[in-house]
Order: C-alpha cells, then structure tokens, then sequence
C-alpha cells in the first residue's frame, strides 16, 4: 500500500477491533538506538573526568595550560587559586611564548574521599621515610633543598651549608628521592639542568657522588633571589621543601618579571599562590637579618623554621652580660672566653644592634685590661687590644678604647726588667699587625712601635748590652719596614755588628779569642747578624786554629793536647771550630799535592818549582805545607 500523498510504501494497518485501523512502527528499533547513545555519552563523560583526574597538574610543554586539582571538600571552588609560571621561565625552557592561560579545575565533587589518601602519600607515607636538614625533621619521600649562594655565603659559610646538605641527603635511602636548585641572582638547577619542572633523582649512591661533584664547583655569587628556585621547588609537588638563606631577599630591582596573570611578585606571594601548601622548612643561616623573611616562610606554609648561629656560637649579648658577671667575680679567663665568644657572633647579629654592643665590648676590655695592669700582668691587655680591634676594625666607636690599650702596651718597652715579657709583646704585634695589616690601630702602633724600639736599643747599647740592641733593631728592620725610622735602624744595625767583630779580632789569644766567639755565637741566635757575621767568625776561629796549631808544633806532645783540648772544651758544641778543622786538613792535603809536584820539578825545572811553590804560599797559606814551601823556595832561590 502506497501512501498517495507522498508516493511512499505505507506501513501496514493493523485492526484494532473498534472500527480504527493504525500503522505499525518499529519501536524497539528506536528504543535500542537511545540506550546506546546513551552509553556512549556516559563512557566519554567518564573518560573526560577519568583524563582531567590523572593528567599531572603541569606538562611543561608549549601552549598547554597549567591545571590544578585540589581534593578538599572543606574548601570551595573560588578559593582555589591559581599557582604562578612567569614567561621568562616557559621561555627558557621552550625557547618561545605560550598560548594559553593558566586554568584551575576543581573536581572535589567528582571524587570525594580521595584527598586524605593522596594528602596522607605526599606527607611521607610510611613513618620510617624521614630526611633532616639542619636538625629540622620532616616526614616523606622527596625533597628538594633551596640553598643560597649568594655573595654572603662565599667561603666557609658555603662549605658548611652544603656539607650539611651532603650529610643530610647521604641519610636519604633508596626508595627516597631528592633534588637541589641554588639561588642567587638566578637559580642553578642540579646538574645543569634546565627543565620546567625537573624530577628528583633516586636517593642511590651515584646520585649523591654526582651530587658532591657539581656543589664543589657551582657556587655562584650575587644577589639574594629565591623567586625562581621557589617557583620550580613548589611545582614539583615534593614531599618537603628545605630552604637556607644567610641574608634578607633582595635583586627584585634588577630582575623584575612579569608573570603570566600581569605584575610583579615577591617571594612571599609565589609561596602564598601555592595550592597545595608544601611545607617549607626554613633555616636562617648565620646572619640575624635573616631570620624575619625565613621564619615567615615556614610560618605560611606550616613549616618548622630554625636559627643556626655560627658554630659554636652565642648570643653575643647574653656572652656580654656573662663576661660581665665573670669578671666582678674576677675570673678573667672566663671572662676572655666570653668576650672572644660575643666578638665572633657580632656577624650572626642583626645589623641594628651591633654599634650598642661593640660600645659595650669596648668598655667590658677596658676593665679587663685596667684589672692586668693592676696585677701587672700584661696578657690582659694585649687579649683586650686585639678583641677591640677585632669588634671594630675601623676603629669607628671604640677608636679611643683601642689607642688606651695600645699604648699601655708600648709603655712596657721602657722597662727593662721584663725581658719575657718583651719577647712575648714582640710576638705578640707581629701577629697583630698580620692580623688588621688595614686596620687604623694597627697603623698607629706600627709607627709608634718602630719609635719606641729605635729609643731601647739605644738605651741598650749606652749600657753595653749590644746583643739585646740588635734584637730591637732587628724588629723593626723585618717587621716594620715602612716607618720613618727603618733606615736608622738599619745604618745602627750594621755598626754594632762590626763593632762585635772588632772586639772579636782584639781578644789577647786565641783562647780569649775562642771563648768570645762561642759567647757571641751563642747570643746571636735567631737573629739575622748571626748569618751575616758567620763567615768572619770563621776565618777568625781558622785563625785561631792556626795559632794553636803553630803553638803545639813547636811545643812538645803534652802541650799540645793541652791546648786542642781548652779549644774543645772553649767552644763547646759550636760547629765553627770541627768545620775549621775540615776546611784546614783539606786545604793541607790539597797543598801537599802541589808541594810534591814543585819538588819534583826542582832540578829538571827550577823556575818551574819555584812558581809552585810560591802559588801554594798564596793560595794554602795556613798549611803546614806551606810553611815547608817558604823553606824550600830560600833553597832553591840560594842554589839556583
């Protein structure tokens, strides 16, 4: 049957019994086509919400957009908000702009009940999966350690942070892991890398030999930025986040960046962005100015926070007040103990308090040093001059303290019964003056110093006592160079020391002479004239050697002895006697080699003979031999 309007095959009438005929539809054809249709829209919403559930939160490639998923009922979907990637950081790592913004999806009421268990994996999971740093604990299975490196932690600051960082990451097992970023003006990634979001390395024992190679040779130096190094810590989602710093956060002005929402951003602002709240356990480092940026850190993020003085360091004020009390109990040591404490903590101490406390350590030493002098001991004072200038190098607010000190010290020059006492202020100003070769102080002691030296050894030599003279003198020519008085000192030196050799050559005999030069080599030692007038002394002691020599040869056997043996017991265990003895018996032999040659040539070449014999006169003429040649030439000379 056709319908007529349409020219279409009808669908076959069915009698209903009432007198009303209807077509016949496929209805269960229609009914499977919905339920199917059906089914597939609800599998792809699944997939959809499956695929924004797994997706990590940030791909690092190009024109993809940042998603974060927060699982946290008790918050509401505004809140969440959006985590920073600046420009300048996509740029670096895909070398050109991204396309799309950043988006926040929000599926806590998609899925409840997973956030506790994701939240309980990223503390740490099992209790035993722990790390430290610094004395501060914190529970999981990654972290990354922000470090400074900044001009202010060069040296031995820098050693000590990442050989705390060694032992702490050395502590880490194999089924942790752990990365380093290093800020300064920029940020370092471990091993050079430069990723987006990098991924920490297995806890295993190449990665941390790896690690000890490149902190030896990655310090940086500059400013003290940690935006970026934050940035990439916080993305990567780690269990915790250690942060060290020795200073307040500066360089903003010369690196300001543009993130992608528009405007600049601080520190405090990129930790805040975060949604997830990584826990950063911060350090202030050495430095008290530190402290206030660093414990704001750890208190934004729920963190545990912790002030490392210098080590074995000390509240510089509280040491001062125990000095204080130390000494009106007079326990001076103590006292000095304290005072060098509070000193070398004064770079642990927020700027603003030093000047008070270097005013007070100035006053505090010059109590110390009146109570030495009472006692007449010297030691206080010079413990007290060298800590004042050690607190104030510039001699900026206890300049007057330091030239008290100073001077009560060069006054002990003018006593002459303390000899120990002068040695050990000698020894003492040299290291001083190599201490603060800069310092104010040290300059005017110098000066006046060489001054007071040149005026005792004058006063010495008026009393005859030349040796200690020398030793004054001596001072001030090695030590003190560049003063007004060094070359007085140096013309002074050099006639004492050819005074001490006249009296020498004037000793009435060789005994005499023998014992002076013992005496003389004796008291010279340690002292620049002892090497200077050394080789005079040993013609003077061949001399002498000679003399007695020529003596016993003229005298009978038991003469002889006698005198070898005052010589021997005259010099003692000075050498210049045995090396004269050396240098005389070589000679002698070196002379009876020429003096047989000149023998031999007497009666087949007498003129020949004669020139021998008279070079041998010339050049051995302390030698038996060369007495035997003055013999043998008045022969010749008479026969030929």
């Amino acid at each position: 049957m056709q319908d007529r309007s349409s020219g279409r095959q009808a669908a076959p009438r069915t009698d209903t019994g009432l007198g009303v005929h209807t077509r016949r539809r496929p209805v269960r054809r229609k009914m499977q086509s919905a339920s199917f249709l059906c089914s597939v829209g609800i599998h792809l919403l699944v997939l959809l919400v499956l695929l924004f559930v797994l997706a990590p939160a940030d791909y690092g490639g190009m024109g993809i957009s940042t998603l974060v998923v927060r699982f946290d009922e008790s918050i509401a979907e505004e809140e969440l908000s959006v985590f920073e990637v600046t420009s300048s950081e996509l740029l670096s790592s895909a070398g050109e702009s991204p396309s799309l913004s950043p988006a926040t999806i929000s599926v806590a009421s998609v899925l409840k009940g997973i956030g506790p268990h994701m939240a309980a994996e990223k503390a740490g999971g099992a209790s035993s999966a722990r790390g430290t740093f610094f004395g501060i604990e914190a529970g999981g299975h990654e972290f990354v350690y922000v470090v400074d490196t900044s001009r202010s932690m060069k040296g031995r600051r820098y050693g000590r942070a990442t050989d705390e960082l060694m032992r702490s990451v050395d502590q880490l097992g194999p089924h942790q892991s752990f990365y380093v970023l290093l800020f300064s003006s920029g940020v370092t990634q471990m091993f050079g890398q430069t990723e987006l979001t990098p991924t920490p390395v297995i806890a295993n024992r190449e990665n941390k030999r790896r690690l000890r190679e490149w902190l030896e040779t990655s310090y940086d130096g500059g400013s003290t930025d940690p935006r970026k190094a934050l940035r990439i810590a916080l993305r990567m989602r780690p269990s915790a986040i250690f942060m060290l710093s020795d200073g307040e956060f500066n360089g903003y002005e010369q690196q300001k960046e543009q993130n992608l929402l528009g405007g600049n951003s601080d520190a405090f602002s990129i930790v805040a962005s975060d949604p997830i709240k990584t826990p950063i356990h911060s350090i202030a480092f050495e430095d008290r100015s530190s402290r206030k940026n660093m414990k704001r850190l750890a208190e934004m993020t729920h963190g545990d926070f912790r002030f490392v003085p210098l080590e074995n360091g000390i509240d510089p004020a509280v040491a001062l007040s125990q000095a204080r009390t130390a000494m009106d109990e007079g326990r001076l040591d103590e006292t000095q103990t304290l005072l060098n404490k509070a000193v070398a903590n004064f770079e642990s101490e927020d700027a603003s308090e030093v000047p008070a406390l270097k005013i007070q350590i100035g006053a505090i030493l010059r109590q110390l040093a009146e109570k030495g002098l009472e006692e007449s001991d010297l030691q206080p004072v010079r413990f007290a001059l060298s800590e004042s200038v050690r607190a104030d190098e510039k001699a900026e607010l206890i300049g007057e303290t330091q030239a008290w000190l100073a001077n009560a010290l060069l006054v002990s020059f003018e006593n002459p019964n303390m000899p120990d006492e002068r040695k050990r202020m000698l020894r003492f100003f040299t290291k001083f003056h190599g201490e603060f070769p800069e310092a104010p102080t040290a300059k005017k002691t110098r000066a006046s110093l060489a001054v007071a030296l040149r005026d005792s050894a004058a006063k010495l030599q008026k009393d005859g006592q030349l040796v200690p003279a020398i030793r004054d003198l001596e001072y001030v020519i090695s030590t003190l160079p560049e003063t007004r008085v060094t070359d007085e000192c140096i013309a002074e030196h050099e006639r004492i020391g050819n005074e001490l050799l006249r009296q020498a050559s004037e000793q009435p005999d060789s005994l005499g002479a023998a014992r002076f030069i013992c005496k003389l080599m004796s008291d010279l030692e340690g002292t620049n004239l002892r090497s200077k007038i050394v080789p005079a002394l040993e013609a003077q002691t061949r001399s002498v050697l000679v003399a007695a020599r020529d003596a016993s040869l003229d005298q009978d056997a038991a003469t002889r002895n006698k005198i070898f043996q005052e010589l021997n017991e005259a010099f003692g265990e000075v050498p210049l006697l045995e090396t004269a003895k050396l240098k005389l018996a070589k000679d002698e032999r070196s002379a009876q080699v020429v003096m047989r040659h000149a023998f031999q040539l007497e009666r087949s070449s007498p003129r020949a003979a004669i020139a021998k014999y008279r070079t041998l006169m010339n050049n051995y003429p302390d030698t038996v031999a060369a007495r035997t040649a003055k013999e043998r030439l008045r022969y010749v000379g008479i026969q030929y």
